[in-house]
Parts: C-alpha cells; sequence; structure tokens
C-alpha cells in the first residue's frame, strides 16, 4: 500500500475540527501563547539597561511580561513540559481517531515515561539531522524523513526512542518521496498562514491592540502545527497498516 497524501490531508483538516480537534487546539494555542509570553519578557529583561529602560531588540513585544528572573524560570518549565505532555496527547489521540472525546489512557498511560522518551528522542533525531545536514544538507533530509513518525511510536506504541527511531525509519522506507511531498504541504501551509497573518495585521492595526494581534498571530501558527499533527497521524496509521514493523 503506497502512502496516501492526499488522504492524510483530508484527514488531517477533518480531525481538526471535531470537539476533541478544536479543544486541543485551544489547549495547546492558550498554553504556547503564556510560553511565548515568557519567552519575550525574558529577553526583553536580559537586553535592559542597568537603569531598568527597555532596550529594543528584534524578540521585543508588547506580549510579554514582566517578572523576577525565578518566575520566568519557573514558567518556561511549567509551559514547557506542559506543551511537551499536550503533545503526547495530541499524538495519542489523534492516532486514535478520538473525535468526540478522550480515553483516560491517552493522559494517564506513563505519561512521565513518554514524556521523558519525547525529549530525549527529539533531541537525538535532531542532533542526527543536524549532523547530516552538515554533510552536503542532503544525509539530513533523508534523516529527517525517515525519523519524522518517532515520536508516534513513542507516544502511541510506548517504544522507547531507540526503537521508536528504528520503527519509524523502517515504515517510511519506500515511501521517502510521499513523506517529502506531505512534508512539503506542511510548508505551503506555514506559508499560507503567514500571508494570512500579515494581511490580517495590516488590516486590524491601529484598530485592536498591538498585543491582540500578536495573541491572533499565535493562534494561527498554532492551526498549522495541530493540523500537521492531525495528519502525520493518518499518515501514521497507513504506514503501520501496510505491516507491523518489529525489531
Amino acid at each position: 500500500m503506497t502512502l496516501r497524501v492526499g488522504r492524510a490531508l483530508r484527514s488531517g483538516a477533518a480531525q481538526l475540527v471535531t470537539p476533541v480537534g478544536v479543544c486541543l487546539y485551544l489547549a495547546y494555542a492558550l498554553l504556547f501563547t503564556v510560553f511565548q509570553s515568557t519567552v519575550y519578557g525574558l529577553v526583553s529583561r536580559l537586553f535592559a539597561s542597568r537603569s531598568g529602560s527597555l532596550v529594543l531588540t528584534p524578540v521585543t513585544s508588547p506580549l510579554g511580561y514582566h517578572a523576577s528572573y525565578p518566575v520566568y524560570a519557573l514558567a518556561l518549565a511549567v509551559t514547557g513540559l506542559g506543551l511537551v505532555s499536550l503533545t503526547v496527547v495530541l499524538t495519542r489521540a489523534f492516532a486514535r481517531g478520538c473525535q468526540h472525546g478522550l480515553p483516560p489512557g491517552v493522559f494517564r498511560r506513563r505519561a512521565g515515561w513518554a514524556v521523558f522518551h519525547f525529549v530525549v528522542g527529539g533531541l537525538t533525531v535532531a542532533l542526527v539531522v543536524a549532523a547530516g545536514t552538515l554533510l552536503f544538507v542532503v544525509p539530513g533530509v533523508l534523516a529527517y524523513l525517515g525519523m519524522l513518525f518517532t515520536q508516534f511510536y513513542i507516544a502511541v506504541e510506548d517504544a522507547p526512542f531507540p526503537r521508536a527511531i528504528r520503527r519509524s525509519w523502517r515504515a517510511t522506507a519506500g515511501h521517502r518521496l510521499r513523506v517529502l511531498a506531505l512534508v512539503a504541504s506542511f510548508g505551503v501551509f506555514s506559508l499560507l498562514d503567514a500571508f494570512v497573518a500579515v494581511f490580517l495585521t495590516n488590516r486590524l492595526f491601529g484598530l485592536v491592540p498591538f498585543v491582540a494581534l500578536e495573541v491572533l498571530e499565535v493562534f494561527l501558527n498554532t492551526v498549522v502545527f495541530v493540523f500537521s499533527m492531525a495528519t502525520m497521524a493518518d499518515a501514521y496509521r497507513q504506514l503501520r497498516a501496510e505491516s507491523y514493523v518489529t525489531d
């Protein structure tokens, strides 16, 4: 069975507008807004002068807030952990095709274990892709395509990250061009999202507070992320249905 990119995209769009998809999208967007606000506030403070006046930097944003360094550290830790945990939930829910409710196992099943392997596995994949990219780019692209579904094998099948990487690599063998087309489609949607964000910003500038435009941009970016996750979930189901990959 060949990976059907069109089917995956249609399934991702359909999943996004289900009650589960909408709720998970809103939860992720709100949490990411807090995370982004914390990053902006921290960077602004780091670049502030000794007198306390704010120095404008490329990342200065009205979305940021003023706080002490311990508060920033705590907020980054909590929101960062929350985003990873929510990504695990997204992965499991979309892979199971949940539409109207989430079974308890989506939240509680080996939650800490999954988060740990998500983080370590993600860092491992990033390092491998970066190393491959330094070797004339192509090896990095191939590594990225081959390990794209690592997080699904971790979250859905409880595979440790080394095994998840191997399973993703084997599952995508023979489908790399179609996986590339899938990833390219995400790039197209990201460009469309950026165009919409710029258009709305220009239209609404001066009519609403600038901080509202910043929040709107975060919510628009989150649409692409959640849609990509839902689309990859269908692609994962297709690849897994073709042949159950074992060690």
